[in-house]
């Protein structure tokens, strides 16, 4: 009885957001949720364990291409987010 209640809150879940898009979903949980968050850990791990630090210009660059890449990472994982969530609402919804 307890699983037929979860997945139906999962349904409803996944309905919620298909209905609100996949571009928005795909900005809110891939990159803001996702990429970001991994961008500010990861450059933390880095500037911590590292003991040389880039200055100046070097550092400007080294952000923008780590924000870069976190961006993308974050889209492609929200994207296979996408699908699951897509196919959960579209079942449901038939």
């Amino acid at each position: 009885m307890q699983h037929l209640r979860t997945e139906e809150m999962l349904n409803l879940m996944a309905y919620r957001q298909y209905r609100k898009g996949r571009s928005r979903f795909l900005l809110v949980y891939g990159i803001l949720l996702y990429g970001m968050p991994m961008f500010c850990f990861m450059n933390a791990v880095e500037w911590y364990s590292d003991p040389f630090h880039f200055k100046g210009i070097w550092l400007i660059s080294w952000l923008i291409l780590s924000l870069g890449f976190w961006c993308v990472v974050g889209y492609v994982f929200g994207r296979l987010r996408w699908r699951s969530v897509e196919r959960r609402a579209l079942r449901s919804s038939v």
